[in-house]
């Protein structure tokens, strides 16, 4: 066995075909602190023995910015924690098929958890909680489809966003939590070369800004089975642009819960916000679950907050 994991990657480069560098683990966890960040290449997987007994705390070039591990095209990371304490935690590139980061803990990094250029698959089994800056993050600048599989992933309780999408990639999201953050889900890239993000089996609770999910400059959203309460805006913002669809249930197909029975459950301002709505907007919410009574609606200014609590709120445009 090789005594670092550099040198490990060092060697699979130098050898062809699909090539697994297994690193060790243990109880308490084996920290391995790496001198610099760590480059898992095309058909490389990098395996550690789970994230409870691997740790890779590393910090170094990652491309432009500073970094743990980069997982490039064709690269696999799975069975860590990783965490970097002058950047981020892991980086991806560009590549197919898409780098994978699976059964990883992306916690404790000075930025995001993982800071994504293009395509990525993401779990299961991914974390990306208490970072300094956000979990996830997609630039602008960035396109691709950051792809959230399986239902046990988390991101939570970190400073900014739990997933930040500020360019044009597509948030296909399976499921999981995006809790106790500044906002759960933020998507705000351009319009332009969206072909539309689906959001599926999110819970989006305590986090403590605008909302549990976000949407700015007329996203194209389906979102089903999803929980977006206590937070402390509201549950889910979502402005119109220009032709921008929100699909939250048709033919009861929804199965979204926006409010509980009781105002403890509640988000502090509305269940959901929806920002320049105009006589052609039609909104259907089939199968979805609001406070015990029927929803409230109030038509009310978007740059302001309504002083009283609606499961609805319209607003014209910003």
């Amino acid at each position: 066995p090789f005594t670092t994991i550099t040198e490990g990657l060092t060697a699979a480069a130098s050898l062809s075909g699909t090539r697994t560098v297994h690193v060790a683990g243990s109880t308490p966890a084996l920290v391995y602190m790496e001198a610099s960040s760590l480059h898992v290449g095309a058909s490389i997987i990098l395996s550690g023995d789970g994230p409870g007994k691997t740790t890779i705390q590393a910090s170094g070039v990652c491309g432009s910015t500073t970094c743990a591990v980069a997982v490039g095209g064709g690269g696999v990371l799975q069975g860590f924690t990783v965490t970097c304490s002058a950047g981020s935690g892991i980086t991806t590139s560009d590549g197919m098929p898409p780098p994978a980061v699976r059964v990883v803990v992306a916690s404790g990094s000075m930025n995001d958890g993982l800071l994504a250029a293009s395509n990525v698959d993401l779990g299961p089994g991914f974390s990306a909680n208490n970072n300094g800056t956000g979990g996830v993050e997609s630039p602008q600048g960035a396109g691709g489809v950051i792809h959230v599989i399986g239902t046990t992933n988390t991101f939570d309780n970190n400073k900014g966003n739990g997933i930040d999408v500020s360019g044009t990639a597509t948030l296909s999201f399976e499921g999981g939590t995006a809790s106790g953050n500044f906002q759960g889900i933020r998507l705000a890239g351009a319009t332009a070369g969206i072909a539309g993000h689906t959001i599926t089996s999110l819970t989006a609770s305590n986090n403590t800004g605008p909302g549990g999910v976000v949407a700015y400059n007329g996203q194209t959203i389906k979102m089903r089975s999803s929980t977006l309460t206590g937070n402390t805006g509201v549950g889910l913002y979502y402005a119109y642009v220009g032709s921008s669809t929100l699909d939250i249930g048709t033919n009861a197909s929804g199965g979204n819960t926006f409010a509980g029975a009781t105002t403890a459950k509640n988000n502090c301002v509305a269940g959901l916000r929806l920002c320049g709505v105009t006589a052609a907007s039609m909104l259907t919410a089939a199968g979805d679950s609001w406070s015990s009574c029927p929803p409230a609606q109030t038509f009310a200014d978007c740059t302001a907050t309504p002083k009283v609590y609606s499961d609805i709120d319209y607003g014209p445009a910003l």
